[in-house]
């Protein structure tokens, strides 16, 4: 649902009784920021009942407030840029306890996420394929460096791949037999890498996707996808919840690995007569 689509379906239950008309009223008015607040503070702010907002979200299709919340920020907020965001949180609402709540959500979801068929099917491509190649773009492209040195020390044949690089260029002409591509793209989605996944799903390679929601304009060219979500609470994202999740793919795909043991023993030696890291 596109930003217009959600405001027309509010307008539209506005108009049902005079205490929806002030909820609709108050969310066109604060449409920016009425996602980020809790369903206690739009009822007091709106000057309703909070089962008056739980009704007016039923209306609208929702379960409840939770359900709107979250939609609203994946068709609302997601979007906006830098500037529009650091209007929202210079206001009330730049509020830490809020951000760790928002995030605390965002980590419940993780056991479902993990259980998917999706996720069990992008662990085993990743602990079976020859070589697995790391893809992502703009800021989602910050979460790559740290699954790469985790895979890295599990198992060969890892890669970056970046935007700008020879590599990008060229990654076309990997076999897709032997390759798997792992993508990450949180808002705001970068044309450049739909374009190239685009492409590489179009050739034939097998593409498991991280992103945030099922609108998500890479779906169509994934094989599958495991859909996180990202906390929209600051100027920029948090990526709390991926970070964490990312952390517990690699500790399943060590699970997979045969004689894991004896590779891990010979980087701890040579680590260790290296000097590596610093001892009392």
């Amino acid at each position: 649902m596109s930003a217009q689509e959600f405001k027309n379906q509010v307008a539209r239950v506005s108009h049902s009784s005079n205490t929806f008309h002030k909820l609709g009223t108050f969310m066109e008015e604060n449409w920016v920021s009425v996602g980020m607040l809790s369903a206690t503070e739009v009822a007091k702010r709106a000057g309703v009942s909070q089962g008056s907002v739980t009704r007016f979200c039923n209306e609208l299709g929702f379960a409840g407030y939770s359900e709107f919340s979250k939609k609203w920020k994946e068709s609302i907020y997601e979007p906006l840029s830098a500037p529009d965001r650091l209007k929202n949180i210079r206001g009330e609402h730049a509020d830490l306890a809020r951000m760790i709540e928002v995030e605390q959500e965002n980590l419940n979801r993780l056991p479902e996420i993990v259980s998917g068929e999706a996720y069990r099917k992008i662990v085993k491509a990743m602990t079976d394929r020859k070589k697995i190649v790391l893809l992502s773009a703009r800021i989602s492209a910050t979460l790559l460096d740290q699954i790469h040195y985790m895979l890295s020390k599990i198992r060969d044949n890892v890669q970056i791949v970046l935007p700008g690089s020879p590599e990008w260029n060229n990654l076309i002409l990997e076999k897709p037999e032997d390759t798997f591509i792992f993508t990450i793209m949180f808002p705001r989605y970068p044309n450049i890498l739909i374009t190239e996944i685009a492409a590489l799903h179009k050739a034939g390679f097998e593409i498991g996707l991280m992103t945030n929601s099922m609108l998500s304009p890479l779906i169509p060219h994934s094989s599958y996808y495991i859909e996180v979500p990202v906390s929209s609470t600051s100027i920029f994202d948090c990526y709390g919840t991926a970070t964490v999740l990312l952390n517990y793919l690699v500790r399943d795909i060590a699970g997979q690995i045969e004689n894991l043991e004896e590779r891990l023993n010979r980087l701890e030696t040579y680590e260790k007569e290296n000097d590596t890291y610093y001892r009392v």
